[in-house]
């Protein structure tokens, strides 16, 4: 991209002594490769869907998803324009703190007529398909998508998942601690700036890189570079400890900063490649030897377009010729080489040991405008070396996590295996590291997700003393044991084809989403980010519940490389549970009832895919049985089963008086419990049309430009009912 005219170096490989050795010729008889020369561009055709002539090894030219989508034109309000599958429950400020009051955590050993022990037996029933992943894996460390089995080899939803479930229903109703499950980390982000109207993100993230124009001096030619970017190298230096080693190159010139490395234009080495042929300076990239695949095939031609901010593109002139990220074998690699520089360009590359210098190629993810890759001289351990804090080695792992589904070379992004090294970019901001593998860095945030929790914390409270905390100052065991649910008929069981999915999560990163935006603000413009201080969590997250689920959504289209596949389990299949719970109050017992089974018209989600409405259930309690101490312990009469029956709904409103003597009004008038209900209504479902993901080059992308944040609950309700009439 450039301002008035082409970045071009072909004026310098013009000038430069192509070489014809002896050795390239047996390197041409070697590879016996018919090479494809300068190509006629008038009256050139668009490349029909085969492999074209001279088209890079192993290249798929079918259903190209190159074409950008245009942005979708907003003529509605952003609440109805922003759609997504989750939405987030308010976390209470207030806690309900059990504080110094003992009896309220009786001794596991206690046996008192007022502390209640016995049986929930309940069912689970499927509204929708469900999959909950047995966690068995391939040869290739990928999950194989199969529904869990339990010892017996029966299908099953583990004890675990319904721990998990009830256990944060109940957070929720008891007004609890939610700190323990908040972990704390930096979160990263990358900002692809509008050149029109950059926000004071994009603008701080600018500041940061150093971007910045530098003219070429000749004929006006300008690049754009990153002067506070260094390239070095990264190398795992045992355990989780890495370090980033220096190369023998400091800079390239004072007028590019800090910058170390050298860009070189795709389209320039191709263009030169389909001049010169077995002449150019750069045929190593396109023989056998060279064996990584460029973003565009070898016969690419490129047409020239000007955005709206009157920059130039270079484009190719049929999709066919792009081997990018949805299509075609390429995939971002770092290669050793060799390579010849003149007046700070590279105007030559080879194979190691064939030119001057020696170095690494890297070129990074496929992007339809970038048309680049870099040349980053070797390292020198003489230097000395940096080493990469524990803490920003945790935050990059937990980014990579969450994105590597995405990925269609995990190992590029990802940090060195032990004693490897690789070339890795990074900016030293005083003590402040920032590292990745492409020099457009992902940042971390200012501040950690942690801080913008704003919930008193408890020492003990209704979920630490019912379901145990490893907390230092009150470490105490669970008074609740879930065991696996169970199918009913396994035997009648037919398990639905395997199914694939991008099961993408959603991401912290998304600030429109997970931060509060700013109170009393109408202004559909401002938002928060982590870098505020006074940043502050949306809430909980919760998925919403859909009638049916999406045949169409996170489909992976003809990108084999992506997505998740999974087996699951037909709609109406029935799972039988049971929880046992040892020494509860009453109150408690109320609690953990309602967080079963939650009100009459509830239901729930649970496992894989709850995006696409996978995993919609109905959990029905269908006996509570109590443990009879008198009858157990009557030395008149031997009982064998010491259990009395009861109905459950005179606890669960011993639960809702208590807290109605702490919050001074019902629990149901509460407004983060009546967003958490409505969540879980099957009456007021919205339509799947409100609850997908939005597209990405699309509406999502228009969505940032725009900073709409995600509507609340209520909103989502309103405009749902809205529709129905």
């Amino acid at each position: 991209m450039e301002k008035a005219s082409q970045n071009s170096i072909n004026d310098l490989m013009e000038k430069f002594n192509r070489r014809s050795s002896p050795d390239r010729k047996n390197d041409q008889k070697q590879n016996n490769r018919k090479k494809k020369t300068a190509i006629n561009t008038k009256n050139i055709k668009p490349i029909p869907a085969q492999t074209p002539k001279g088209q890079k090894r192993g290249t798929d030219t079918r259903n190209s998803q190159n074409t950008k989508r245009e942005p979708k034109k907003i003529d509605c309000s952003y609440e109805e324009y922003v759609k997504a599958p989750y939405n987030f429950v308010p976390i209470a400020n207030d806690t309900y703190d059990y504080g110094d009051n003992e009896k309220r955590r009786p001794n596991h050993n206690e046996m008192k007529e007022q502390l209640l022990s016995g049986c929930i037996r309940y069912t689970i029933e499927a509204k929708t398909p469900i999959i909950v992943d047995g966690g068995e894996k391939d040869s290739d460390n990928i999950s194989i998508g199969e529904f869990y089995r339990d010892a017996n080899g029966r299908y099953a939803i583990p004890g675990s998942s319904i721990r998990g479930l009830v256990r944060n229903n109940a957070q929720i109703l008891s007004f609890s601690d939610v700190s323990e499950d908040i972990d704390d980390y930096d979160l990263m982000y990358r900002k692809v700036v509008n050149k029109s109207k950059k926000t004071m993100t994009e603008t701080r993230y600018e500041t940061i890189l150093g971007t910045d124009t530098v003219n070429l001096g000749e004929d006006g030619k300008s690049i754009s570079i990153l002067k506070n970017v260094t390239a070095g190298y990264i190398k795992n230096v045992g355990g989780n400890q890495y370090k980033i080693y220096p190369t023998v190159l400091n800079k390239i010139k004072d007028q590019y900063g800090k910058m170390n490395y050298y860009i070189v234009s795709e389209k320039s080495v191709i263009e030169n490649y389909q001049k010169y042929n077995m002449q150019s300076n750069f045929w190593y990239l396109f023989s056998e030897q060279f064996d990584k695949t460029m973003q565009y095939t070898d016969d690419c031609k490129f047409k020239k377009e000007i955005d709206e901010n009157g920059i130039i593109h270079y484009k190719p002139i049929s999709p066919t010729m792009f081997n990018g990220r949805n299509r075609g074998n390429y995939r971002p690699y770092y290669k050793k080489v060799s390579y010849e520089v003149k007046e700070a360009k590279i105007i030559g590359i080879d194979a190691v040991g064939k030119l001057k210098n020696q170095g690494y190629i890297l070129s990074s993810g496929a992007m339809n405008q970038k048309k680049a890759f870099y040349i980053i001289p070797e390292i020198d351990e003489t230097q000395g070396s940096i080493s990469i804090d524990p803490k920003d080695i945790k935050s990059f792992q937990r980014d990579f996590e969450k994105k590597k589904t995405q990925l269609v070379d995990k190992k590029f992004f990802n940090l060195p295996d032990k004693d490897e090294i690789k070339p890795v970019f990074y900016i030293k901001d005083g003590e402040r590291l920032y590292f990745g593998f492409t020099p457009r860095l992902r940042l971390f945030y200012d501040h950690s997700v942690k801080k913008g929790f704003k919930q008193k914390t408890t020492d003990i409270d209704y979920c630490k003393a019912m379901f145990g905390t490893a907390m230092d100052k009150r470490q105490y065991k669970s008074r609740i044991s879930f065991q696996d649910a169970c199918v009913e008929d396994d035997n009648h069981i037919q398990v639905m084809n395997q199914i694939k999915k991008i099961l993408a999560s959603p991401k912290p990163t998304s600030y429109l989403d997970y931060i509060k935006k700013e109170e009393g603000s109408k202004s559909k413009k401002k938002f928060v980010t982590y870098n505020d201080e006074d940043f502050q969590l949306r809430g909980i997250k919760q998925y919403w519940l859909k009638k049916e689920i999406e045949e169409k959504g996170g489909e992976t289209g003809k990108n084999k490389n992506v997505g998740s596949v999974f087996s699951p389990l037909p709609k109406g299949t029935v799972f039988s549970g049971k929880v046992r719970f040892h020494n509860l109050q009453k109150d408690e017992l109320g609690l953990l009832l309602w967080s079963i089974a939650l009100n009459k018209e509830s239901e729930q989600n649970i496992g894989k895919a709850k995006a696409y409405g996978f995993g919609r259930i109905k959990i029905t309690i269908d006996k509570l049985e109590l443990f009879d101490l008198e009858d157990a312990y009557n030395l008149n009469e031997f009982s064998f089963n010491p259990v009395k029956e009861e109905m459950g709904e005179s606890y669960i409103q011993d639960f809702k008086e208590e807290m109605k003597k702490w919050l001074k009004k019902e629990i149901e008038e509460m407004p983060n419990i009546q967003d958490f209900f409505s969540m879980k209504d099957s009456s007021k479902i919205p339509g799947n049309d409100q609850t997908r993901y939005m597209s990405i080059d699309g509406e999502y992308q228009e969505r940032v430009n725009k900073n709409y944040p995600l509507p609340t609950v209520k909103q989502v309700i309103e405009q749902s009912r809205s529709k129905k009439k």
